[in-house]
């Protein structure tokens, strides 16, 4: 039983695919399941014996909470106790950090001499959940570049299967610990014999020495703001912001660290959990971070949590439950670290201060905190999430209007507010004015009134046209950060399904809502442009319906679609537009694509038909433009690739050579005009990477031929069987010359980019397609004259360069996956194991094969429970059928072998296929051929 579907692959992308990878995003966690995850289920609102239950079992948890730090300690390994180079290419020198999920180091990187932290995944934490949620905060931290987030650097994985990951080094104090130095050092000064009582005010009081200080710290308070919202515009909230996880770096800049806890804004379907403790580059913060037990359901720190997060609701939380975060940190910047409500006491307590209690009006040992601070302030700790700030940037925001003296978004309802702060900002003018108003004070009060009146509506259509531009760019970067970077971020991540489909739905969402705003009225032409890339975007993930669950034909087709009509749009208006022009070639190309994917063949070769004619009338009127004959180039690659896949559902012989011959002119006119465009510049990589590419699409194409060949023959009889035996060998034979030259140019390549994963796993796929090649001409070489000798040399010498392009790839894809969470890898692992158990069985090699397809059961069964989606079910139910046709054929050739065993394998192929069967022809061949192996081993019992 073959199961060439399982990593026959078109030879390199399809249409649409053109768009740079981007490293990105993140994978999910969630709460382990056990003992302390049952106690988690109590509700904390209960009442009467639920509510009792519901105390006791939190004082258990933080009693068990309290235990497992000290165990923990025990299990830290100091710098002594690592083994040299334990971090490659890393000189550890301190343990400054030991937490609930990892420990962190600081350490010398021995290439740039540049001082980093390393934070080591804790053996404790090293479960499912927790080296899930240590994966998602390396992706999310290389999606976020800005200067006032922690940089990532590096990320691997220890010679013991530890996970780590390398951060800039910040050696500055965490913010609380600022807090009190500044509190401390403003003690000291006013001791020194200043003032005891300040107000801290607007206007021109702001100057004086006390009002210094608490612009430095509103300055600090701004750029924590930016850093936040910079995370915001990309779609990720924190989720654990409180001042442990900002430290100053030597140049006093806030740095924003640790997103061990941080989720998706669209809906992270896996978060959850509790914190790690520690935050990367943190030392512990003292009493703050210690205030509050967090139990298994409490994602955050709750002291500084939303009331949304401290009752629970996970699906309320966002953008919002930061800026209420924020809010508590600015409160206590202003009051020298105090809380805006208890936070001691009972969890219960403390939680119902959080979502009921209203903040205690701000106020130190020295004075009142100005009015304008109080209300940004009790805005931003609104218990209702719409009446805060609705991200950090609006926030920021409003500190530095503030501290400029404008009016402040949180008063914008008050005209005798807005007045009278226009009058602060013009002090000078209006004084000059007053010496005037002895003659008309009845005027000018009304004038003055106008006056008010008029600012305050301009300010708020200014202020209402800022947000809904700020508003409409938000959504426009989550869409784009979504597509462009968070989903190739977890495109081949291990157990993401669930996030992948997730991100297409929201990015769905997200365009349609982009759209109706570019529907109305004159938008502009590069928005409309973003638009439409956008959609073809989207189009090819929700194409990729063989590899996941992410979408459906019509689906795609309907995005394509679009992309279309928007690219139409602004060819229309810009026929010069080459971009334009390359976009709406792509989106028709992609249309093309869905159509074959229903089977409507005759459909898909028209539309590439239509592109192809148009593309060359496009090269021509443009001179013969590089990206025009790159976008052609790649359109007669689609139309090859589409006549192969064509030419495997046709049952007449003369209608499938045809499709043959025409999917392989349309590889070689492909392959000629990339090596024009590799001629004109030879670093163009993929320029000459799509060359091989379309080399290698000549050798499937004539391996299509002989498989085709060869299923007919074995249904034919007589001469009519020889000849389709030849002409299969024929076909094997010709099918060489290009697999060995894409192999060879693969190679090379990969050699010369050795950074560059895709032309890796390219490699790999020329050693597979090879084997392929080798193993086909084996067995019809075999079948043509089995009794000759000659027939007998050329068989095992096929079976033997077939088995080392198997090994090799084995070699290669194991290489590969070495990245545990890259499913890709372990996906290309499992079909060279089944290729290398099918040259084991042809060789005789039974007791080898029966070991090698229990290790493939094992990796497609982890594979599977991690993305439970249908293919990965058609892949174990290959491995459960080629585990009990070798168990059957041990009780046929006498060996010792168990008819249980085959049959239970039997059985479970048959299962699996049933339960995939959704759009696919395999499943019912492999389920029959599984219930007839079943019939037969009952009968011969």
């Amino acid at each position: 039983m073959s199961d060439r579907g399982d990593g026959h692959l078109n030879g390199g992308p399809g249409p649409g695919h053109t768009l740079g990878q981007t490293l990105g995003q993140t994978s999910g966690s969630g709460s382990s399941r056990g003992l302390d995850a049952d106690r988690a289920e109590a509700p904390r609102s209960a009442t009467g014996r639920s509510s009792e239950r519901a105390l006791i079992l939190n004082a258990i948890n933080q009693a068990d909470a309290f235990e497992r730090s000290k165990s923990r300690s025990a299990l830290v390994p100091g710098v002594a106790d690592l083994p040299p180079d334990f971090f490659p290419g890393y000189d550890v020198e301190e343990l400054i950090h030991s937490g609930g999920q990892g420990v962190v180091y600081r350490a010398i990187q021995r290439a740039t001499g540049q001082r980093v932290a390393v934070k080591l995944l804790h053996g404790s934490a090293a479960g499912s959940s927790g080296r899930a949620r240590f994966d998602r905060e390396v992706q999310v931290l290389g999606q976020l570049e800005h200067p006032g987030i922690v940089k990532i650097l590096d990320s691997g994985q220890t010679d013991d299967g530890a996970l780590y990951y390398v951060m800039s080094y910040i050696g500055g104090l965490p913010l609380d610990r600022y807090i009190k130095r500044l509190s401390a050092r403003d003690e000291s000064t006013e001791t020194r014999g200043r003032s005891t009582r300040t107000v801290f005010e607007t206007g021109g009081t702001r100057g004086r020495s006390r009002g210094g200080r608490m612009t430095e710290r509103l300055e600090l308070f701004c750029q924590i703001c930016e850093a936040v919202n910079a995370a915001h515009l990309k779609g990720v909230i924190h989720r654990d912001l409180k001042p442990a996880n900002v430290k100053l770096a030597s140049d006093g800049r806030p740095i924003v660290v640790d997103f061990g806890l941080a989720k998706l804004a669209f809906g992270d379907q896996v978060s959850g959990g509790v914190s790690g403790g520690g935050s990367g580059v943190l030392e512990d913060s003292g009493d703050l971070s210690s205030v509050m037990t967090r139990t298994g359901q409490f994602v955050g720190s709750l002291p500084w949590s939303s009331p949304e997060q401290a009752e629970g609701r996970v699906d309320g939380v966002d953008t919002r439950s930061d800026v209420y975060s924020l809010g508590v940190i600015l409160y206590q910047l202003l009051t020298d670290g105090k809380f805006p409500y208890r936070v001691v006491g009972s969890m219960r307590d403390v939680m119902d201060a959080i979502a009921r209690a209203e903040p205690a009006r701000p106020v130190t040992a020295r004075g009142r905190v100005d009015a304008e601070l109080v209300t940004i302030v009790l805005k931003a700790l609104s218990k209702s999430p719409e009446r805060r700030y609705q991200n950090a940037g609006e926030l920021g925001r409003d500190v530095r209007r503030y501290l400029r003296g404008e009016p402040i978004e949180a008063k914008r309802d008050s005209s005798i507010y807005v007045l009278t702060k226009v009058a602060s900002r013009h002090r000078a003018p209006l004084s000059f004015a007053a010496a005037l108003m002895i003659g008309g004070v009845a005027f000018m009060g009304f004038a003055t009134y106008a006056w008010g009146q008029a600012e305050k509506q301009q300010a708020i259509a200014e202020t209402e046209r800022d947000r809904a531009q700020q508003n409409f760019d938000s959504v426009r970067e989550l869409a784009r950060s979504v597509m462009f970077e968070f989903y190739d971020g977890v495109d081949h991540l291990r157990g993401a399904t669930g996030v992948r489909e997730s991100m297409v739905r929201a990015a769905s969402d997200y365009l349609g809502k982009l759209n109706e705003q570019v529907s109305v009225g004159h938008a502009p032409l590069e928005l409309v442009s973003e638009l439409a890339a956008g959609y073809q975007r989207l189009g090819d993930l929700l194409g990729e319906s063989y590899a996941r669950n992410t979408g459906t034909t019509l689906e795609a087709e309907t995005a394509y679609a679009e992309s279309q009509r928007l690219w139409a749009r602004v060819v229309a208006a810009r026929p010069a537009d080459v971009d334009a022009i390359i976009g709406e070639a792509r989106a028709r190309l992609g249309l093309a694509d869905s159509a074959a994917r229903d089977r409507r063949y005759e459909a898909a070769n028209g539309m590439i038909e239509g592109v192809i004619a148009d593309l060359d009338e496009a090269v021509e009127a443009f001179a013969g433009a590089r990206e025009l004959r790159r976008e052609l180039a790649s359109a007669h690659r689609a139309h090859g690739q589409t006549l192969a896949r064509q030419s495997r559902a046709v049952e007449d012989r003369g209608a499938f050579e045809a499709l043959i011959e025409g999917s392989l002119a349309a590889h070689a006119e492909a392959e000629s005009l990339y090596a024009g465009l590799v001629v004109e510049d030879p670093s163009d990589v993929e320029a000459a990477r799509s060359r091989v590419v379309s080399t290698s699409g000549r050798a499937i194409a004539q391996l299509d031929a002989a498989h085709w060949l060869a299923g007919r023959a074995a249904l034919a009889e007589g001469a009519e069987r020889d000849a389709m035996i030849g002409d299969a060998e024929r076909a094997f034979r010709a099918a060489r010359e290009p697999g060995e030259s894409s192999l060879a140019a693969f190679t090379r390549l990969s050699r010369e980019h050795p950074e560059d994963a895709r032309l890796r796993r390219d490699t790999w796929l020329a050693h597979h397609t090879m084997g392929m090649i080798h193993a086909g001409l084996a067995r019809a070489v075999e079948l043509s004259d089995a009794e000759s000798a000659d027939a007998a040399t050329a068989v095992a010498e096929a079976d033997r360069l077939a088995m080392a392009s198997y090994e090799t790839a084995l070699a290669i894809a194991e290489e590969l996956a070495m990245d545990r969470s890259n499913l890709e890898a372990q996906r290309d692992v499992g079909v060279m194991l089944n290729k290398v158990g099918n040259q084991l069985t042809a060789d005789g090699r039974l007791e080898e094969a029966a070991l090698l397809y229990d290790d493939l059961i094992e990796r497609r069964r982890d594979v599977l429970a991690g993305d439970p989606i249908a293919r990965h079910q058609r892949d174990l139910a290959v491995a459960y059928y080629k585990r009990g046709d070798i168990e059957e054929r041990r009780l046929a050739s006498g060996a010792f072998a168990s008819r249980a065993v085959a049959i239970d394998a039997f059985t479970q192929a048959r299962d699996l296929a049933f339960a995939s069967a959704d759009n696919a022809e395999r499943e019912p061949i492999i389920a029959r051929a599984a219930t007839a192996a079943i019939e037969r081993l009952e009968a011969s019992e």
